[in-house]
């Protein structure tokens, strides 16, 4: 599975990098003058659709938005998961949908690129556009609390001694999930037996099961297992979440390796043409969606769920720049590795 991954490593940094960025504020461009179908927007139902299964981070960013959404938009919002096909069938069916504005979807823009640079899908990033960046995620190493590894040395050494042998969960082999056990094994000399499941929520519930012995998740959306496992090391240059974390190392300090950040960033995004076609209709949906993002009552929510340094809310125009750069990265690596070009 060792692969040469420096490519791939940056774009995995970008994910936290962009959040430092001052130029992802909320500086949408004027809006071309539209006709008034912006007095009837929206008619009915928003559909979100999410590629993952029910319970993953995508899933709840998108469940945890809806009411707030709903009531800036004045109409329901239905939560759609799409999973399967590595992240392939959310997009596939996102497509399918007519560009009327009246459909979103939420992916994380690394996994997005990769699901159509590796396989034979009908969409691309020219399909679809950003309508706002929401969330941030960075990685952790978790295992359960009757695993037999207390610390990160401890699994890396039994690794080492058993190659192959120790089984590890990721959300799709197009995730950052798969990319970080990739590099953890350029870097420790050592070989897990990834296994793929149809999301992260349903990697992390086979960590709880018994099925995988670690995973690869979330900060934020692997607080639902917290009270059963434990964090071994954090995959970032700082652990500056302690308190949800077990106040773990990270994965570099502990090992003295260079392991590259990994994250996870989710973002909503529409047709390219609903943007194009309809800029009064795109307008409102990136406009609630931004004003539900931020609203009293979504702050709330997730404050109370310890989430609320979960959040990254950027513009559309912010989004796609950063979406642009992860995609250019994610392209030099699929160029660089024959195995991955379909």
């Amino acid at each position: 599975m060792r692969r040469a991954l420096t490519a791939f490593a940056a774009c995995a940094t970008l994910a936290l990098s962009a959040c430092a960025d001052p130029s992802d504020t909320q500086t949408d461009a004027e809006t071309p003058a539209g006709t008034d179908e912006t007095e009837s927007f929206p008619e009915h139902e928003i559909r979100v659709i999410v590629p993952s299964s029910a319970g993953g981070g995508l899933d709840t960013t998108a469940r945890q938005l809806q009411p707030a959404w709903e009531e800036q938009l004045g109409q329901s919002v239905v939560v759609e998961n799409h999973p399967d096909g590595n992240f392939a069938v959310g997009p596939t069916t996102m497509l399918n949908i007519e560009a009327d504005c009246y459909a979103v979807m939420l992916h994380i823009p690394l996994v997005f690129g990769y699901s159509y640079m590796t396989q034979d899908v009908p969409y691309t990033y020219e399909d679809f556009y950003p309508v706002s960046g929401l969330t941030t995620e960075p990685s952790v190493l978790r295992v359960r609390d009757d695993a037999p590894w207390n610390t990160l040395d401890e699994f890396i050494d039994d690794a080492r001694g058993r190659p192959g042998e120790i089984t590890t969960g990721v959300g799709g082999l197009t995730s950052n999930q798969y990319v970080a056990w990739l590099q953890i094994e350029e870097e420790t000399g050592t070989d897990f037996n990834v296994v793929p499941f149809a999301g992260g929520g349903e990697a992390r519930t086979a960590l709880l099961a018994g099925e995988v012995d670690a995973v690869v998740a979330g900060v934020f959306n692997s607080q639902e297992i917290a009270d059963k496992t434990h964090v071994l090391a954090v995959l970032q240059s700082e652990n500056k979440w302690p308190e949800l974390t077990n106040d773990a190392p990270t994965f570099n300090e502990a090992l003295g390796t260079s392991l590259p950040e990994n994250a996870a960033r989710y973002v909503a995004m529409t047709h390219r043409e609903c943007k194009e076609d309809h800029p009064e209709r795109f307008k409102i949906l990136a406009e609630t969606l931004t004003a539900a993002a931020e609203s009293p009552e979504h702050i709330e929510t997730l404050t109370e769920l310890g989430l609320e340094k979960q959040q990254l809310v950027t513009s559309a125009e912010a989004t796609d720049r950063y979406t642009s750069r992860v995609l250019k990265e994610a392209e030099t690596f699929v160029a660089e590795n024959e195995e991955l070009q379909q």
